[in-house]
């Protein structure tokens, strides 16, 4: 605990949270906001002194809640509190197991809200206090579920974190915009909570990198960095607001390629191989993209595209086979990791097989298939450090990245645009061949802006 920097704000935020009457308190705002490890702290103070058994945290999957709230860089949960215990069923998943302040033993659930096999654990429960991570990216049914595990609680409470979103998503609408704001909020979003009436018992509270004592002026301008300024990350990551995507997705690439397209080809330490299947009207894709010495940048070397309606598996395997004797050869690389779309396991076997039969050196595997907004938001933020580049030659690429766009339509205008008029399966296949070093890419990100 003497490792934590607090400021008022904080202090304040805590004799808030641990007051009864609070039934949902909300931190907006920037990356970097301390409005995480903030959160933290509250809910195991309310719990600590609630009168309830059964409380459960929840965010995407079970390593967003490892990374984010049990971890998050030594100032998780599992960290400041020693008496919070990670306990493991013996037929089931894990949870959390605490003493209250009454002396009675206190569990948390773990709760993974992207698949409903994970969250099914806190139907037909009563559940006193939830803390969402990310409650932005929740599906309303999920969330209208944990307002219902508390109808019969005296004093329920929910502590969420979110980045800032579209006005319209339905977590504004439909619950955050009903808040009391307290502190300072910004105008844009103020004007949205003035609309409507305070929901008694609800409360909003908005974080920037200013909040965090940790935080020097010159932290600050390096994360500034991170993502291009004007874009729909730039306000909701870094000045903390709400927004909507639109336009070019990679505005910053289409209005300053010279800067991103290189003609020689800089040292690599490794080569890894993507693959998008096709369908009808679309196409099959390979993709090679290189990494720098220490993932100090990437590069999407080579993208080949051809047909899908009409070819046969075998000529699928043909082509693929081509393409990897032209990587080989090219650059020199004779073992490759190759992640291919998951969705299409026939045709990932018949590829596996020709590469076993050929001895291509390839070990062929499921993509990740994060995201797209994840797999976007990594891309916008190393062409945003100068970290991304394409080859002069890798003309497919060029073309898919320069004219991606987002959705117009309404209710879906923070997606990227699917319906055959871009190229979507070329970004795809670039996508898959750099998933799986995202997070190392990352964690070396941020070590660079600590």
């Amino acid at each position: 605990m003497s490792r934590l920097q607090r400021n008022e704000k904080h202090l304040d935020l805590l004799a808030l949270a641990t007051r009864e009457n609070v039934e949902l308190l909300v931190l907006e705002g920037t990356i970097r906001s301390s409005k995480t490890v903030n959160v933290i702290q509250a809910f195991y103070l309310r719990v600590k002194f609630s009168k309830g058994r059964l409380f459960c945290i929840a965010a995407k999957d079970y390593d967003a809640i490892n990374d984010n709230i049990l971890e998050s860089d030594g100032f998780g949960l599992l960290n400041l509190f020693p008496d919070v215990k990670l306990v493991k069923k013996k037929i089931g998943s894990y949870f959390l197991t605490m003493r209250g302040a009454d002396g009675k033993r206190k569990k948390i659930l773990l709760a993974g809200y992207a698949n409903i096999n994970q969250w099914k654990k806190i139907l037909g429960k009563t559940i006193e206090g939830f803390l969402i991570d990310e409650v932005n990216i929740a599906d309303k049914k999920f969330i209208n579920e944990t307002f219902a595990r508390q109808a019969s609680v005296d004093h329920p409470f929910q502590f969420w974190t979110l980045n800032g979103d579209d006005p319209k998503h339905f977590i504004y609408q439909d619950f955050i915009n009903k808040c009391k704001p307290l502190w300072k909020v910004p105008a844009s979003i103020l004007r949205d909570m003035n609309q409507v009436e305070n929901m008694p018992g609800r409360y909003y509270t908005h974080w920037t990198f200013e909040d965090n004592p940790v935080m020097t002026s010159e932290k600050i301008e390096r994360s500034k960095r991170l993502y291009p300024i004007g874009s729909y990350y730039y306000k909701i990551k870094i000045l903390g607001e709400r927004g909507i995507a639109e336009g070019l997705v990679y505005q910053i690439f289409a209005s300053n390629m010279d800067k991103f397209i290189i003609n020689k080809v800089p040292k690599l330490a490794s080569i890894i191989l993507g693959v998008d299947f096709g369908g009808n009207q679309s196409r099959h894709v390979f993709s090679a993209t290189g990494f720098g010495p220490n993932l100090d940048y990437a590069v999407h070397l080579e993208t080949v595209r051809m047909d899908a309606t009409g070819t046969t598996a075998d000529q699928l395997c043909n082509e693929f086979e081509k393409f990897v004797y032209m990587v080989q050869k090219k650059y020199g690389f004779y073992a490759m990791e190759c992640y291919c779309d998951s969705a299409e396991q026939t045709l990932i076997n018949t590829i596996r097989n020709r590469v076993l039969s050929k001895q291509l050196g390839i070990i062929i595997k499921n993509a990740y298939k994060k995201p797209i907004n994840d797999r976007i938001q990594f891309q916008l933020q190393l062409l945003s450090l100068g970290k991304l580049f394409f080859m002069s030659w890798n003309d497919a690429a060029i073309d898919a990245y320069r004219t991606a766009v987002y959705d117009s339509r309404p209710g879906h205008e923070n997606e990227r645009l699917d319906n055959g008029t871009t190229d979507i399966d070329t970004l795809d296949s670039n996508e898959y061949s750099f998933e799986p070093v995202m997070r190392n890419m990352m964690i070396r990100i941020e070590m660079g802006l600590k």
